[in-house]
């Protein structure tokens, strides 16, 4: 099974910012160092390895990064924010 493997961390934590692929160790890393990425940019290095394993490994199943759902609170914030700020516009 083709899997993410952690391999850099962003200093003083254990979050990881690159891994490699477990069949053929090819890297696949955020935009940016962070200890707190994105979803968006998770979302990014699971679509690249996906991509990645669907070329190079299409007979491995695939498993890639564990990424927590986005807090429905934040998106509805962000949501009424968004609507304030455009409303009598």
């Amino acid at each position: 099974m083709a899997t993410l493997i952690p391999v850099a961390f962003v200093d003083g934590s254990d979050k990881p910012f690159v891994w490699k692929c477990s069949e053929c160790d090819a890297a696949f890393a955020l935009r940016r160092i962070s200890a707190d990425p994105s979803f968006n940019d998770l979302q990014i290095v699971n679509g690249n390895f996906s991509v990645h394993c669907r070329h190079e490994h299409p007979k491995s199943p695939v498993a890639g990064l564990m990424i927590p759902a986005m807090d429905e609170d934040s998106a509805q914030i962000a949501f009424r924010v968004l609507r304030e700020a455009t409303k009598d516009k």
